[in-house]
């Protein structure tokens, strides 16, 4: 691997001031990822009593879903699970509008998790108030209508949903320590240089390089991928021995989880510790990570750049979803990720 100074990085074991609130998203995935590897994994004992007392100090929102949704019998081992994620970037009351939004899809038989993002600009149906870039949804109706929205342009139900502020991404990787993706376009932003090839990233790095849109060739399209790619890079080492090992450190990152959170009411400790017994995760290569399927780009009536999607596609993306059907999707389509 290229030596950072070359890479014109800083030293990512020196991380820079923190910046914003502390983040819900990441959180949210400690609790669900640490729950699954220690129930799962068969931990005993002192990890598994903070893994529930952590789940316990968890904030519960049933605004978070649209009064529709929400299918309890979807969390029983035998149906697919489709949650919904979604990062904000609100300030004070504003809602904000979502700057990252991904479903993650649970297999039926639990043996794999899909991270599906969806680009900010897809321009889409928002029920009620017409055609706009999906993440004003966000803005318009928060967490609630974004389900709605993903749910209509689908054809799915959404079972359980939490909103984030993405800031966690400095919490967690000074937590966890340092975090290793592949990048595959060379890019700079502010001081940091991303030169293409493995790069290994924390703190206020790590966040520069997942908001990254402008000297992207792709812009929107190549930071949600950026997103996915650290995402899944996150998830794996939460779940490493190397973490899971640690005491001080997993009751650091467990400290951190409940003060934090706020998930839909549907969460509750027993359905997630339930979720997370189910799960069958044997390795990294279970967490697989893809793009919802766009077409290209165009301008919208007001002039804004947006993201196309052919509607067929869509569908089928929303029958994969709907009928556990994603490993012959992506099979088909050759849509997965694999530079990570």
């Amino acid at each position: 691997m290229t030596d950072e100074k070359e890479q014109g990085l800083p030293d990512p074991g020196k991380p820079g001031p923190r910046r914003g609130r502390p983040s819900r998203l990441w959180r949210w995935l400690v609790a669900l990822i640490i729950a699954i590897a220690l129930i799962a994994g068969g931990a005993t004992g002192y990890a598994v009593w903070r893994t529930k007392a952590a789940l316990s100090a968890i904030q519960r929102d049933p605004g978070l879903l649209p009064s529709t949704g929400g299918a309890e019998s979807s969390d029983a081992d035998g149906s697919p699970l489709n949650i919904l994620v979604v990062g904000s970037d609100s300030r004070g009351d504003d809602a904000g509008r979502s700057d990252a939004l991904l479903i993650a899809h649970v297999t039926a038989n639990r043996d794999k998790v899909y991270l599906i993002s969806f680009p900010r600009d897809l321009y889409v149906n928002i029920p009620g108030h017409g055609e706009n870039k999906i993440n004003a949804a966000h803005s318009l109706g928060g967490t609630a209508l974004t389900a709605e929205t993903l749910e209509a342009l689908l054809g799915i139900t959404i079972d359980h949903a939490v909103s984030v502020d993405f800031e966690g991404f400095l919490s967690l990787s000074d937590t966890v320590g340092e975090i290793t993706v592949w990048n595959e376009t060379s890019s700079r932003s502010g001081e940091y240089r991303f030169p293409r090839g493995e790069l290994t990233l924390q703190s206020d790095a790590l966040l520069a390089y997942v908001r990254q849109r402008y000297g992207l060739p792709n812009g929107d399209l190549d930071r949600a991928k950026r997103q996915r790619t650290v995402l899944r890079a996150m998830l794996v080492k939460l779940s490493t021995r190397e973490t899971l090992s640690d005491p001080a450190k997993l009751d650091t990152v467990l400290s951190e989880v409940g003060g934090y959170l706020t998930v839909d009411a549907g969460l509750s400790d027993e359905t997630i510790l339930r979720i997370g017994a189910s799960l069958k995760l044997d390795a990294a290569s279970d967490i697989l990570t893809l793009q919802a399927p766009t077409t290209g780009f165009g301008t919208s009536p007001d002039g804004a750049s947006i993201d196309l999607y052919d509607p067929t596609s869509m569908s089928e993306l929303g029958a994969a979803l709907r009928d556990d059907g994603l490993r012959s999707y992506t099979s088909r389509h050759d849509s997965l990720d694999e530079d990570y």
